[in-house]
């Protein structure tokens, strides 16, 4: 009785007891923990490997930056290069108005029908440094005197230096030949205003001889034009230019 009861519990830890294969077993799974955690050493690297495309990122932000600069000075150069176009474009239009040509606008009907009030006329200035003033042009000039409120005024040229100025019927005579004078707004309409003064002769209102290095100008609306019957011959240096042009309205455009 006594051994039976000893072998039973030599039975109870036989090596065949499942209780001893599960002891076995432990080791195999913390095993597996350990290759889990050496993944995760992996990702780790991964992660560094995010840190290396941060750097990369970090590199092409410092090529742009890099780039900026040069973008900055190729607009900083662009900007001084459209500044010195405008200076330049100004001042050759300066130049241009100064010598060559220049807009004027039209005040008043004195010169109508040739010239309407608003009409914008281009007058060019170089002209009259090269050849006489003639007969026949229509001319712009400084005022010469106080009389007007313009500055400038436009006129058309009848009597230059030398010529004889008559009027006689309403008609004009030059050197004793009555002239034809087309545009007139109204024929047979130029009337003596006043005594004419800077003539040769004593002043008188329907005769002027023209001395050399003057002018003498009548508007082409002669009942409504302040003109030389009534301030006299004017001086070649008060002359800024011929109007040889229309431009304003669209629907004249052209040649005067």
């Amino acid at each position: 009785m006594t051994l039976e009861c000893g072998t039973a519990p030599r039975n109870e830890v036989a090596p065949d007891d499942p209780v001893d294969d599960g002891g076995v077993e432990e080791p195999l799974r913390l095993n597996d923990s350990a290759e889990q955690v050496d993944g995760l050493d992996g990702d780790a690297e991964q992660v560094d490997g995010l840190d290396g495309d941060a750097e990369h990122g970090d590199g092409l932000s410092q090529a742009a930056e890099g780039k900026k600069a040069p973008l900055s000075k190729r607009a900083g150069r662009a900007l001084l290069e459209w500044v010195v176009i405008a200076v330049c474009a100004v001042a050759l239009a300066m130049l241009i108005e100064a010598f060559f040509l220049q807009a004027f606008s039209i005040p008043s009907n004195s010169m109508m029908p040739t010239l309407e009030s608003g009409d914008r006329v281009m007058v060019y200035k170089l002209g009259y440094r090269l050849h006489d003033v003639g007969r026949g042009d229509v001319i712009v000039f400084h005022m010469p005197d106080e009389t007007s409120q313009s500055q400038d005024l436009i006129k058309r040229v009848i009597a230059v230096g030398g010529d004889t100025f008559e009027i006689s019927g309403g008609r004009v005579s030059i050197n004793d030949a009555q002239i034809d004078e087309p545009y007139l707004a109204l024929r047979d309409s130029t009337f003596p205003k006043a005594p004419i003064t800077g003539c040769v002769d004593p002043a008188v209102p329907d005769r002027c001889v023209v001395p050399e290095g003057r002018l003498l100008v009548l508007g082409d609306n002669r009942e409504f034009s302040r003109d030389g019957r009534f301030f006299g011959t004017i001086d070649e240096d008060t002359v800024v230019g011929r109007a040889f042009m229309k431009y304003w309205p669209p629907n004249s455009f052209g040649p005067m």
